[in-house]
């Protein structure tokens, strides 16, 4: 997932202001029936997200912002991006964990954060 437009200085300041201190957020996700834990959307491997927060190092990359992890601002945004095989999950930021503040192709408004609180996967019914 990547930006289109970031936000900088005083846009970046007036958006961050419009949000409360614990930002409610949604990620697409993708739900494990074998192990019932939440794996990001892209990747096909790799680690989980556990239970709780989630903290990421962002590193700086030539996307021209701090790559951490992504999520949107509203459900309605997560399922529009979401594919078949992922769900959207509630989950929430601290304000001053957010490194950057923009808009997705497609107008979604994303937040990109390098801590996040994941709640705990519901069981699937068999």
């Amino acid at each position: 997932m990547c930006l289109s437009t970031v936000y900088y200085g005083k846009k970046k300041k007036a958006e961050l202001a419009k949000l409360p201190d614990i930002v409610p957020c949604w990620k697409a996700v993708r739900l494990s029936a074998d192990t019932n834990k939440y794996y990001p959307p892209i990747y096909d491997y790799g680690k989980p997200y556990k239970f709780g927060w989630n903290e990421v190092r962002p590193i700086s990359m030539c996307a021209g912002y701090w790559v951490a992890y992504h999520a949107f601002l509203s459900r309605k945004e997560a399922i529009r991006w979401k594919n078949s095989n992922q769900i959207a999950v509630k989950c929430k930021t601290e304000k001053k964990d957010i490194v950057a503040i923009g808009i997705q192709p497609g107008g979604l408004s994303v937040i990109v954060t390098k801590r996040f609180w994941m709640p705990k996967p519901k069981k699937k019914k068999v």
